[in-house]
């Protein structure tokens, strides 16, 4: 038997394959060059550390903190570059790529050229001339070096890793080879105006080499968009380094300048490792950014933990061959080293803490979870904890530089392990765990077969504050039996029937809640527990409808294809004031019949005096009248069973009759947004309602997406009378469906 694949499952096998070796290859450039780099940069650090001493080198260490103002002195452009052009990358989203890349990468121009004027005007205040020319050639330095980071990060937003590394092994080569040169003559000179040397040759080729489409613009609405993730991605690497000045600000002034050139050294033996092993993290960010931008959470968990694990376990092993390495290398060629060899081997068990945490830092500070404001946290209190560590070794007169890199190893701990639980609390927990293809339920809308579950829990209960709803929504349900049935709006959370998990189809997308309701319960939350509500039902305005924006925006909707059909009885199901079919009356159709099927009670003597017929309480209900036109807004995601319920209203609507549905939209970032709703049994993406009304043999005339985007509501944008019109990922589903014959 000759079997065959179909075209497009070779065709996504073969894409996937080249993805493969892409990544592969990428990753082989990149670790490639920084392999090469390594013996040849070890040599110009060992030459450096060797022609200049403890002291200079602490005061090199020194003059370098201006340039790491290339890391540390930033407001987040680059990084929100990269977060939100990956982001579009994968919604495709062309038009924002190109207004982001724009106004952040100017944004970036403008604070280099800040910077170095900064650095410049600084210099002017120290007596010593030679650590005035130091800062300038630092602020020289910093600035083509921030220049660079532009074209650096284009080049890693357009996966051009072959390129990025081909850049730095050829650049960090010639300026290794000067610096090793040129440090016996100029010393410390020769080491800081290679940075600027550097920076150029780098600047020169990126432009050669890289495509790109960039103006110098800045958009005011993208900047201020931008600043808003900029500035707390900025706090992020200001903590970082807030951390660093002050490891070394607390080793110069507790232990000395000695201690402090002893100490780089033994974290420059780390960083060289360190900066090897963020070469694979170099490769994956922007394949985390899209995967996100896609919704392809599964993929990027496996990228997190199994990476992250390698990296972690290759740090362990690194940690004996070093340790021994050290103790028989640094007597031989380094012997004014030997007083450091213990603290440059303590240094080492940082290793593992340094690489753990960068995976899911990426995570964490992406688009979708956006907690990056927990990083700074997490630095303060590891900057606190060395801190007190210090201090408290040196009221008890046991500090010394091996127990100082101890204390900063508890520290260093306590950092990688918060980032671990935000990562598992915020990304895992939400759109991992709860995403999971878990089960074989056949889907009523498609007949698929995979599910994914999430919890519904956040849904449902108080709002407010996320904390305090959290922890009002756990304790309320053992409180529900003291709680009276009189107490409507308090039994409405206590007493809530909906909680759980619903069940939502990996492919349609429609979902349903994991738990049969009994019938008897969803009457007695409706009756008990939902109308508590002071509801208007007196008339103080007797044209209230012709004001109210949903019904004048759903009314647009339906208007044009009900055109000059012969209505003459209308109903709506879940009515209340039945606004909109007030409306279609005054409006279009001055002499149909309105009808309702509404429960409430109250409702009885405001249909008397608008003229509308309740034509039943409850739903589902047989009727001798069949009706033109039936209009539903947001009730179908609350009926108990959902195939009943259309073959119901089918059955209600004369040969050709349509039907108006408006329900909530699940398809777009529901599922991630913990925004308190109204509790529903079903839930609906555009695909799944069109595909659950053909099996009913209704045709789908219009549908669309209207309102304001659940991200917005989840950051407490007012819904308006000017957002109730269509809108792309809107928080609403408006549909119209025909009638048609099932033969």
């Amino acid at each position: 038997m000759n079997m065959s694949l179909p075209t497009s499952i070779k065709s996504l096998i073969v894409n996937q394959s080249i993805f493969r070796q892409k990544v592969v290859k990428d990753f082989a450039a990149v670790v490639g060059s920084e392999l090469a780099l390594r013996p040849i940069q070890l040599l110009k650090e060992f030459i450096v550390i060797k022609f200049l001493g403890p002291a200079d080198y602490g005061i090199l260490k020194s003059i370098e903190l201006v340039q790491m103002l290339n890391k540390y002195g930033t407001l987040g452009f680059k990084a929100a570059a990269a977060r939100e052009i990956g982001d579009a990358f994968g919604k495709k989203d062309q038009k924002r790529t190109t207004l982001v890349r724009n106004t952040a990468y100017s944004s970036e121009i403008i604070l280099a050229l800040v910077l170095f004027v900064a650095g410049i005007t600084s210099s002017l205040f120290f007596e010593s001339r030679s650590i005035s020319i130091l800062i300038i050639l630092a602020s020289a330095g910093l600035l083509v070096t921030k220049l660079s980071g532009i074209l650096y990060t284009e080049a890693g937003i357009q996966k051009r890793f072959f390129l990025i590394s081909k850049v730095t092994f050829i650049t960090s080569l010639l300026a290794s080879i000067i610096v090793i040169v040129a440090v016996p003559f100029f010393k410390i000179y020769a080491v800081v105006l290679m940075n600027f040397v550097t920076s150029v040759m780098a600047i020169i080729y990126y432009l050669k080499s890289l495509k790109h489409n960039y103006s110098f613009m800045i958009d005011g609405k993208e900047f201020k968009r931008i600043l808003s993730i900029s500035v707390p991605l900025m706090f992020v690497t200001l903590s970082q380094g807030a951390f660093k000045y002050a490891e070394r600000i607390l080793v110069i002034s507790l232990l000395g300048k000695v201690a402090l050139g002893f100490y780089v050294f033994g974290f420059m033996m780390v960083n060289q490792f360190v900066t090897l092993f963020k070469a694979a993290i170099k490769v994956r960010t922007q394949d985390i950014y899209e995967a996100i931008g896609r919704e392809d959470f599964q993929y990027v968990h496996r990228i997190v933990f199994k990476e992250t694990l390698l990296l972690v376990c290759g740090g362990v092993i690194l940690i004996p061959i070093m340790w021994f390495s050290i103790q028989m290398l640094v007597p031989v060629f380094l012997p004014q080293w030997s007083e450091g060899i213990y603290a440059a081997q303590l240094s080492l068990l940082v290793l593992p803490f340094q690489v753990m945490p960068n995976y899911s830092a990426v995570v964490i500070e992406s688009s979708l979870v956006n907690q990056q404001k927990k990083l700074p946290v997490s630095y303060a209190i590891s900057a606190a904890t060395l801190i007190s560590c210090a201090y408290l070794l040196r009221w008890f007169d046991r500090l010394s530089l091996e127990n100082f890199i101890l204390g900063n190893l508890v520290a260093s701990a306590y950092f990688s392990l918060s980032l671990v639980f935000y990562y598992k609390k915020y990304f895992y927990n939400n759109f991992v765990r709860e995403n999971k293809t878990t089960g074989f339920r056949e889907c009523i809308v498609c007949g698929n077969t995979h599910y994914c579950k999430y919890k519904y829990d956040y849904h449902l209960g108080f709002s407010g504050p996320e904390k305090a709803r959290q922890f009002a929504n756990l304790l309320a349900p053992y409180f529900d039996s003291l709680i009276p049935k009189s107490a409507g709006k308090l039994k409405r959370f206590t007493g809530n029937v909906f909680k759980g998990n619903v069940l939502v189809c990996s492919s349609c997308g429609y979902g349903t809640l994991d738990r049969q309701i009994r019938e008897r319960e969803l009457i007695d939350y409706y009756d008990q527990y939902w109308h508590f509500r002071d509801v208007e039902t007196k008339i103080s305005n007797p044209n209230d409808f012709l004001e109210e924006p949903r019904a004048i925006y759903q009314l647009q909707f339906v208007r044009e294809l009900l055109g000059n059909r012969g209505l003459s009885n209308v109903l709506e199901i879940g009515a209340g004031r039945a606004l909109t079919l007030q409306l279609l009356r005054a409006k279009n159709f001055p002499e149909i019949n309105l009808f309702v099927c509404e429960p409430g009670p109250e409702w009885s003597e405001y249909y008397a005096e608008r003229k509308i017929q309740r034509g039943a309480k409850f739903f589902p209900f047989k009727s001798d009248l069949k009706f033109e036109y039936i209009h539903t807004s947001h009730w179908l995601e609350h009926a108990l069973d959902l195939e009943e319920t259309i073959v119901v209203l089918r059955d209600l609507l004369s040969p050709g009759g349509m039907l108006f549905v408006e329900v909530p939209n699940t398809e777009h970032d529901y599922w991630q947004l913990h925004e308190v709703d109204h509790p529903h049994i079903h839930f609906f993406t555009q695909s799944a309602i069109q595909k659950v009304f053909k099996r009913f043999f209704f045709r789908c005339l219009k549908i669309g997406e209207y309102g304001i985007t659940m991200r917005e509501r989840n950051q407490g944008v007012q819904i308006t009378e000017a957002n109730f019109g269509p809108r792309p990922k809107g928080f609403w589903i408006r549909a119209l469906f025909q009638k048609q014959s099932d033969k």
